[in-house]
């Protein structure tokens, strides 16, 4: 049988805090979210919004869910409390592989010599991006952060990061270099400026700064990387920047040494099935789940975790 991904021995076990985030206060999976992932990941850390619990491993946050990085940022003294070589941070909608483990997942992305690990970053303004659905309100963040409409409020944002020729560089190394914008910008308002829009010639917008994208559910951070990957996913936060272009991008800009899926023998799935339909179709106990996930996968998502017997 050939050897999956997991079957290498760690020469030594981090210590790892699996970070669970959560999009909205569902603070009942608390207990069965320990039941999954407690016998492997000894140190569990949760990020909870809008709502207070008693408990010492939850940190309350005040973030909504298209910016959920916030709550990285606003924990991180709690975060790095932890004193960990590495930190998963899963939202608590996705189910990780069975198998994973802290010891086999530092070694298959080999956190030796990577900091960092998100599993496909790309282009925000590359191939195939023109009709993503939040490109208008990420857009509107960076162009026109004063609109009273359609800003965040964060002016001249780019100061704030590194220089653009440094930026620019580490964008390289994963293959995006694209700084225009295949779409017309600003949006206007009412029904005559939508119809001026549909009939005017499409225009390419220029970026500012380069940016990123890439499903952000899941990521990983080494100790070293932790805050510096924290103050920009802040920095994003306070401009409202949706959270996939985020985190892609607040790591690709922070880590030195960032893995993706091609550095490692992972795949993931990501099923956009009507969430109704999704939990209609799916299994209703866990071991059902486990017996019939693919060992190839990092993790699947979405899963209903509250309609799963645990």
């Amino acid at each position: 049988m050939t050897p999956g991904p997991l079957d290498r021995q760690a020469r030594s076990a981090p210590r790892c805090t699996l970070v669970i985030l959560f999009n909205h206060p569902f603070p009942k999976n608390i207990d069965k979210l320990r039941s999954i992932y407690g016998a492997r990941f000894h140190d569990m850390l949760f990020l909870m919004p809008l709502v207070r619990v008693d408990d010492p491993s939850v940190v309350t946050v005040y973030r909504g869910g298209f910016n959920f990085h916030g709550h990285v940022a606003d924990a991180i003294d709690a975060i790095a409390a932890r004193d960990s070589d590495l930190y998963l941070f899963c939202q608590d909608d996705l189910l990780l592989n069975p198998a994973l483990t802290p010891s086999g997942f530092h070694d298959s992305v080999d956190f030796d010599r990577h900091d960092g690990f998100i599993p496909q970053p790309e282009s925000f303004s590359g191939p195939g991006r023109e009709d993503w659905p939040w490109n208008d309100r990420v857009l509107s963040r960076i162009a026109a952060p004063t609109s009273s409409l359609y800003g965040g409020g964060v002016e001249d944002f780019a100061r704030h990061l590194p220089p653009l020729a440094e930026a620019t560089e580490r964008f390289a190394r994963y293959g995006i270099t694209a700084r225009r914008y295949p779409k017309p910008y600003s949006p206007g308002v009412g029904m005559a400026a939508f119809f001026r829009r549909l009939a005017r010639s499409p225009r390419a917008a220029a970026l500012p700064y380069p940016l990123a994208v890439a499903f952000s559910d899941f990521f990983a951070l080494r100790r070293d990387a932790l805050r510096p990957v924290a103050h920009y996913l802040g920095l994003f936060a306070a401009m409202d920047l949706f959270v996939e272009v985020s985190v892609a991008t607040a790591m690709i800009l922070a880590c030195r040494n960032l893995a993706t899926l091609a550095d490692t023998p992972w795949r993931v799935s990501i099923d956009w099935t009507d969430r109704k339909e999704l939990l209609r179709q799916g299994a209703t106990d866990l071991q059902t789940v486990y017996r019939n996930f693919d060992e190839t996968l990092l993790y699947m998502h979405p899963v209903k975790l509250s309609a799963i017997a645990v």
